[in-house]
């Protein structure tokens, strides 16, 4: 009704809202207009006209809607003042309320300054005081969240000084609403609420954060979430974070019911979730493991299938990180159908029953259970399913995928429906660690892949003695520092910070050690791959060099030598050539995969680069500008050189 009514905006405010408020009764001629019906037609008018972008005739009458909407186009005037005079014209009460906005440029604990300075009304209406902001409710399509918002959620974005007008059981102070989070609409509209962190700004002490939302379970299975991470640059710039591995991500996103846990049968059960009375409550659990330190700005967003197809934000927070790990592990990325029970597994005809969230937590040691159930709707009783749980310590492979040694499987076993149609598959879990369950179904021999994901959390048996436990973590962190198993040193970290014993005084000292010697394994193999991705062809191009720049010469002659090779045999160009391209065992790339910095003459070897260097400094960068195959074999040197003091400085 509101767009059809195009009144002549040089008219006097009061003929407007007489015309607006007399062709509204019309409209409801069975019933008698109430103040509420009146404000909301005024609002409607009023947040359409203010969206118009068309020349409005100058007016010298002030009491003219074209008077005052040329002094709002000007800043010299707001929509409140406007509002409050169209209120006075339909004998509302109405007052103007000045504070303070979080807005679209605010980011979290921002101090309220005067760009952020805003008027907004509160009508009397039906004998209660309610909130109205006309500006934030304009458009073309009319916003009615802010036409009689509800006051407890308008104070995370709105606040004035006047304690009256917050119109709160419990009003709130300029600092704390500066340091609370910042909440957007959607969070509303979704009917979410906070469980965790009530602050915009969170420190984040070892690059691991997780924040809990409450869900209505009513409508928590349509909803979808997901997580943007942003990190402040060197050149003051938010710059989204992304990992150079495609196959992992930073965050954990999965939904969880509330259950009453029943932990009391230890020994039958290895399942800490296990079957439970499940209460109405839905958590959205997400976890962010942070990739450096530094400020974050993580910006939560939200979508209902079945209402707003388009994902809004509903929270942005930013993350002080103090410290993170370098042998920290990031999560999988999985298919769409993401963690735990989903729309896929429906279509298949079932439903989860022992687990109805994205995440295990289960003893390490014993058998895992996991059931599931066939739907009513199911189309076929021939179902079978099957299973794959791997550790979470690939992060180093570009393709996980294929290299499935830390993989467990079903072997040929398939698991079916019994008499009473629920399948219970039977997973051994060998150890703590964290780990990705993915449950694979067949329908009539056809097969349909991912059906379900788990995250999968083993932790120690209660009843494991913790002085055994602790002895065993520091004998196998002792072992993997010494050797160049990367993987079997990240499970060895992954277990000792998934039991709490890294904090322990007497694990400590050899953590620390270990998370040390992570980070150079992994430079170490980083600089493997730099090799490895240098062909025979770039090779053979070095060797048809005639004069090549003597950094190059250098940078080779100090890599033979630690492959084995006597300095006194490889002194010109023409005594490294042939070794650039030779074939069989003694091929260069081969040479360096096979490279071991645990070989008996490695001090002999190290001391005759030593001296072959002297005093020339290998400067990684400037061999980069010589060739980037010269700085490969550079990188490969330097780290040799520093994997080497830290194997000597632990003896």
């Amino acid at each position: 009704m509101c767009k059809e009514i195009l009144l002549d905006r040089l008219v006097s405010l009061k003929v407007i809202i007489e015309t607006l408020l007399s062709r509204g009764a019309q409209s409801h001629s069975d019933v008698t207009l109430t103040d509420a019906d009146k404000v909301k037609i005024m609002y409607f008018w009023l947040s359409l006209q203010i969206a118009r972008t068309t020349p409005v005739s100058i007016s010298a009458d002030r009491y003219s809607f074209a008077y005052q909407i040329n002094q709002i186009r000007h800043s010299r005037n707001t929509c409140a003042v406007l509002f409050a005079l169209m209120c006075f014209c339909a004998k509302i009460p109405c007052v103007i309320i000045k504070g303070f906005v979080k807005g679209g440029s605010y980011y979290p604990q921002e101090k309220m300054k005067e760009k952020y300075t805003r008027e907004w009304n509160a009508v009397l209406v039906d004998g209660h005081w309610r909130l109205v902001d006309v500006l934030w409710g304009s458009g073309e399509t009319v916003d009615t969240r802010y036409l009689f918002p509800d006051p407890e959620k308008l104070r995370f974005t709105h606040f004035t000084d006047r304690v009256k007008w917050q119109l709160v059981v419990e009003p709130t102070t300029q600092l704390a609403f500066e340091a609370q989070a910042f909440i957007k609409p959607r969070f509303f509209e979704l009917n979410m609420k906070m469980m965790s962190d009530k602050h915009g700004v969170i420190i984040c002490q070892e690059g691991e954060l997780e924040l809990c939302f409450q869900l209505d379970s009513s409508q928590a299975s349509k909803q979808e979430f997901k997580l943007l991470a942003k990190y402040y640059n060197e050149e003051k710039m938010w710059e989204l974070e992304k990992l150079d591995n495609n196959n992992l991500k930073i965050d954990f996103i999965h939904k969880r019911l509330v259950a009453d846990h029943n932990l009391h049968d230890m020994d039958s059960k290895t399942d800490l979730d296990g079957e439970s009375q499940i209460s109405s409550a839905s958590i959205l659990s997400i976890t962010v493991r942070f990739p450096r330190a530094g400020l974050y700005k993580i910006e939560i967003c939200g979508r209902s299938n079945d209402v707003f197809t388009e994902f809004d934000w509903i929270a942005i927070y930013n993350v002080q990180v103090k410290m993170v790990h370098d042998w920290l592990v990031f999560f999988p990325r999985v298919d769409k159908i993401g963690w735990g029970p989903n729309s896929y597994l429906e279509e298949c005809g079932l439903k989860a029953l022992s687990h109805i969230g994205g995440e295990i937590i289960c003893i390490a040691g014993k058998s895992l259970e996991v059931k599931f159930g066939l739907l009513p709707n199911a189309r076929t009783r021939n179902v079978s399913l099957r299973f794959k749980l791997q550790d979470v310590v690939n992060q180093y492979d570009e393709h996980p995928e294929e290299d499935n040694s830390n993989a467990t499987y079903g072997g040929n076993s398939s698991f079916s429906p019994s008499k009473d149609g629920d399948i219970v598959i039977q997973i051994p879990i060998k150890q703590v660690s964290e780990m990705i369950l993915n449950i694979y179904a067949t329908l009539n021999a056809t097969d349909k892949g991912h059906v379900i994901n788990y995250r999968v959390i083993a932790k120690l048996d209660p009843k494991h003695k913790m002085e055994e436990f602790r002895a065993e973590i520091i004998g196998r962190l002792n072992e993997c520092v010494k050797g160049l198993d990367i993987k079997l040193l990240t499970q060895a970290l992954n277990e000792a910070r998934a039991s709490g014993l890294h904090r322990d005084r007497k694990v400590v000292d050899i953590f620390r050690k270990a998370c040390a010697r992570h980070r150079y394994l992994s430079r170490y193999l980083k600089c493997l791959k730099a090799i490895e991705q240098i062909s025979n062809t770039d090779i053979a191009s070095l060797r048809s060099m005639n004069r090549p720049d003597d950094r190059l010469v250098c940078v080779l002659r100090a890599t033979l030598v630690l492959l084995g090779e006597d300095p006194s045999r490889i002194v010109t160009w023409e005594d490294i050539q042939p070794h650039l391209t030779i074939l069989g065992p003694k091929n260069l790339n081969r040479r360096l995969k096979n490279f071991e910095i645990t070989d008996a003459d490695i001090h002999s070897r190290i001391q005759k680069v030593e001296s072959l260097l002297g005093d020339k400094h290998i400067d990684l960068v400037e061999i980069l500008g010589v060739s980037r195959e010269a700085a490969a074999f550079a990188h490969w040197i330097d780290n040799i050189f520093q994997l080497y003091k830290l194997k000597f400085l632990d003896r």
